[in-house]
């Protein structure tokens, strides 16, 4: 069909139902006509206006209602305010104009199908009462004002516009569920009290779901559902028209906008979706569009489909704002770890960066995971989230703490890899370091191999008492059967060669560190140069008291190597410098002085073994490197 014939038809239709075409779009359509074949049986009630000559309250002259003001006037009549005589308070009474007549139905069934809706956001129907001037309707007296005036004013928060459309949300619900559509839905039909309470009012063309459509126009133009344009309702009408009404939230605009009546109709009859500008949120628009869907089955479901959608977003809006108050604290973690990352900072600056960068990431951490849990598909935080641990990782990797990052990798949804490889890497470098430490504590502990140790000892000193004795009782049966430095080198000789066979022993049975190894080598050094000093001095021709002396010496060098590795070092040297310097002014007392050392040292050792120090830790003594 052509737009003129659209147009056309329009007119006609508009013209069958007795419409002015020249009426303001945003008046109320298709209001009742016609009076009740039989007009309902009303209470009557004296209505009176107050004025001087009425009688003082409580005279039944007073009647039962004393009008004192008109509140305001609709399409349907007008609201006066009275003061009721029994019980005492201030109502609000609905009748219709002179002239009004043929509207007593629309009167009556509108105070009948609110009189059923007892509901918070549902303006109460005390009465429906008579009086010579025909029917009148007796309601709460509701002080406050219109929700469209609220919008005229330009100054009320988003919020509070969202708050007023669940609580119309809550009475349309309520009035769906008693089979009741309303069918004018918009800010113009909504009170708001002096204390926040918001009503739902005119149900001047409410109707019930069971009743037979019509073929007439029922609503305001301006926000008109397709289907209403031919006299069809149902509840999903009634989500249309909330649709408009958010419409009006977000744009300050009726849904089909102003201008002439039938190109306002015309709108309303395409119900295209509409694009809004940047600043309305994708969700709301999304929200918005479906309620206002041509089809209605392509809208929402029903009245609380559309509330949970609202409520959705608010809780989406909250989370936004956790995750943008979360996101602020990010990105001052972000700077402070820049900064941490920068050379020279002291340790006790570095002490208090770590705590606020712990700080920083706990609140913004919080922030993301409330964000989640109030909208879990929300990107924005789920981004944060893994940007927050992210970057907390990287911190602790940076002060070498690779635990306290791994803790924030295994909390991300897709770790980076990398960040996982640098972890690794510094758990082996970890590792690694406490290897070699261990090593160097192993190899550094005395008590490591200490049982073993002592009895190598014990095994030297014994050979060497054996073939110092050896050679004595020898020399004693044979005084002549070698010259003395001879004797010397053969004696050096077999302690060296003891000494051999007792560390072999010792390497396959004990175990041998760095404190084993070194006793070790320096008692074969100092055995090896003594037998290579008694072979040289033989073969120089040296007397037997300088082999001697310079023997001790040399054992006492021994006996300070092996004070860093062995308690018993010092003695060891002690001795063998005492020997020295009584051979160096004694000569003649060096070789019976040598004998005695020899005895005394192995007897020393072996009172150290029995009597001596014992491990006091939890090394044992046969323990391996």
């Amino acid at each position: 069909m052509s737009s003129s014939s659209k147009v056309d038809a329009l007119r006609e239709t508009l013209a069958a139902q007795g419409v002015d075409a020249t009426r303001a779009p945003g008046e109320t359509l298709g209001r009742r006509e016609g009076r009740l074949s039989g007009l309902p049986s009303l209470p009557p009630a004296r209505i009176v206006r107050a004025g001087p000559e009425e009688a003082e309250e409580g005279d039944a002259a007073a009647g039962d209602f004393r009008i004192r003001d008109t509140l305001g006037e609709g399409g349907m009549g007008v609201v006066l305010l009275a003061e009721q005589r029994m019980p005492p308070r201030e109502v609000a009474i609905k009748r219709l104009r002179a002239g009004d007549g043929h509207l007593v139905d629309t009167l009556l069934r509108e105070a009948t199908l609110t009189g059923q809706l007892e509901h918070p956001n549902i303006v109460p129907v005390h009465a429906v009462v008579s009086d010579e001037e025909g029917p009148a309707v007796v309601m709460k007296r509701i002080t406050g004002q219109e929700w469209q005036a609220l919008f005229e004013a330009g100054d009320t928060p988003f919020e509070r516009h969202l708050e007023i459309l669940l609580q119309v949300c809550n009475a349309l619900a309520f009035a769906h569920d008693r089979g009741v559509i309303h069918r004018d839905v918009k800010p113009e039909n909504v009170m708001i009290g002096a204390y926040g309470e918001v009503y739902l009012l005119d149900w001047g063309i409410a109707r019930r779901v069971d009743e037979p459509p019509t073929d007439r126009i029922a609503g305001t133009p301006c926000f008109l559902a397709p289907e209403m344009l031919e006299g069809r309702a149902d509840a999903r009408s009634d989500v249309f028209l909330l649709g408009a009404t958010l419409h009006q939230i977000l744009t300050g605009e009726a849904r089909h906008g102003e201008g002439d009546l039938i190109d306002v109709l015309l709108r309303a009859k395409d119900a295209e979706p509409h694009l809004y500008d940047e600043g309305v949120p994708d969700e709301l628009a999304r929200i918005c569009n479906r309620a206002c869907a041509k089809r209605p089955e392509d809208r929402y479901l029903d009245v609380a489909a559309f509330r949970e959608a609202l409520l959705r977003y608010r809780s989406h809006q909250s989370a936004a704002a956790l995750a943008a108050t979360a996101e602020e604290r990010l990105e001052e973690l972000r700077a402070l770890t820049r900064r941490a990352s920068q050379p020279g900072e002291d340790e006790e600056a570095s002490r208090l960066a770590y705590l606020e960068a712990q700080r920083l990431f706990n609140e913004a951490r919080f922030g993301f995971e409330q964000s989640l849990a109030a909208w879990p598909e929300g990107r924005v935080a789920q981004d944060g989230l893994e940007e927050c641990l992210a970057t907390m990782a990287r911190y602790e990797l940076g002060r070498g703490q690779p635990d306290a990052a791994q803790a924030a990798l295994e909390a991300m949804e897709a770790p980076p890899a990398t960040l996982l490889a640098e972890v690794e890497a510094q758990r082996a470098e970890r590792e690694a370091a406490r290897a070699r430490f261990a090593q160097l504590e192993h190899d550094r502990d005395r008590h490591v191999g200490a049982r073993e140790r002592s009895r190598a000892l014990t095994f030297l000193g014994a050979a060497v008492v054996l073939l110092t004795a050896g050679f004595v009782a020898l020399r004693v049966a044979y005084p002549d059967y070698a010259p003395p430095t001879l004797r010397f080198a053969i004696v050096g000789v077999a302690v060296f060669g003891a000494m051999l066979a007792i560390v072999a022993w010792w390497r396959r049975r004990g175990a041998w560190n760095l404190v084993n190894r070194r006793i070790a080598q320096i008692a074969l050094l100092t055995l090896g140069v003594s037998a290579l000093n008694r072979f040289a001095s033989l073969a120089a021709g040296a007397d037997g008291p300088r082999i001697l002396l310079t023997d001790a010496l040399l054992i006492g060098m021994g006996g300070l190597a092996l004070t860093p590795f062995h308690e018993g070092g010092p003695w060891l040297a002690s001795m063998a410098f005492a020997l020295a310097f009584v051979g160096a002014f004694r000569p003649a007392w060096i070789e019976p002085g040598f004998i005695a050392f020899a005895i005394a040292v192995p007897v020393f050792l072996l009172a150290w073994r029995r009597w001596g120090p014992r491990p006091s830790h939890a090394h044992g003594e046969d323990e391996a490197p």
